[in-house]
């Protein structure tokens, strides 16, 4: 301690006694003492008096201002555009400290974009029934270019530990660490053969190169699942569509974020009327929804053709 404090004295540095603590009697005069069931935050992560991490109030804390700051972003008069680039660098931004520092399993990651996708249906900026895998999509290609917290993080992971194993033999101190997370077995450690088998790649240089590419195949077998989300989406296949102008009211258009979660959310097809039980007028079978109407009432469909004629 005294090393600190003349290191302190010459450097032209002041101790904040408030803001250091110590579990260590000896030196009570030197920082706040640590008592019972006391925390300290070292470095942005809680930690309690014997150095243990406190992932879950971190975690808590975490999930509590990105509810701050999404909330007011939301009362601004962003455009859809705009205010979701905001919520990607200005809310999501705040996970990207720990990922790596916390030892996060893929599951809490998940997690965390579940929390984000339920604040943004509470403000009407993404419809429940819609579809989800499409917020995570690039505008360009008829998503609504939110970034997910899951596949930023595998990007982040896989890119530490590269770097890791890239420099261990000429840095001891980046050797260490990664030792350190191996035996530990931490996600860090194994975030390769994880990628792998959620991927179905065999090579380090295949994730790589094309990760971003292959998060983005695996939202759209996601959507392809799905009988009425799928709709939408049959038209990437399908080279008479010009798919970058269809996009172009996603990317540059000037809509608010609840219009263009409403419109988002009759493209899915997955509208019903107010009246659950209310079935089609022309075919009096099936339910009335705007898929229904819109393409499988054969009965609609020869009304509208004898009206044409």
């Amino acid at each position: 301690m005294e090393d600190v404090n003349i290191y302190f004295k010459l450097a032209g540095l002041e101790k904040n006694f408030e803001k250091s603590a110590t579990n260590c009697y000896l030196l009570r005069n030197e920082a706040t003492l640590m008592d019972g069931l006391d925390s300290y935050r070292y470095l942005g992560v809680l930690e309690d008096r014997c150095s243990n991490v406190l992932k879950e109030d971190v975690l808590k804390n975490i999930k509590e201002e990105m509810q701050k700051r999404i909330g007011r972003l939301s009362e601004t008069k962003l455009n859809a555009v705009n205010l979701f680039r905001a919520i990607n660098e200005h809310a999501l931004s705040l996970i990207n400290y720990y990922i790596g520092l916390l030892d996060l399993e893929p599951s809490c990651f998940e997690e965390m974009d579940k929390f984000v996708r339920k604040l943004l249906a509470d403000l009407k900026i993404h419809m429940k029934p819609a579809c989800k895998e499409r917020l995570y999509l690039p505008r360009d290609t008829l998503g609504r270019g939110l970034v997910s917290v899951a596949f930023k993080a595998e990007k982040m992971l896989l890119d530490f530990k590269t770097n890791l194993e890239r420099r261990k033999l000429i840095s001891l101190r980046k050797a260490a660490i990664l030792w350190a997370e191996q035996k530990r077995k931490t996600h860090m450690a194994t975030i390769t053969e994880f990628l792998h088998c959620k991927y179905g790649t065999t090579t380090l240089d295949e994730i790589a190169k094309s990760l971003r590419d292959l998060q983005i195949e695996s939202l759209l077998l996601s959507i392809k699942k799905k009988r009425l989300h799928s709709k939408l989406f049959e038209s990437l296949e399908n080279n008479t569509f010009d798919i970058p102008t269809s996009s172009t009211w996603l990317k540059k258009g000037n809509t608010s974020p609840k219009s263009e979660a409403m419109f988002s959310f009759l493209q899915d097809r997955n509208v019903f009327f107010r009246n659950s039980d209310e079935k089609c007028p022309h075919c009096k079978s099936s339910p009335k929804t705007v898929d229904h109407l819109a393409t499988r009432c054969s009965r609609d469909a020869k009304f509208r053709l004898y009206q044409k004629a």
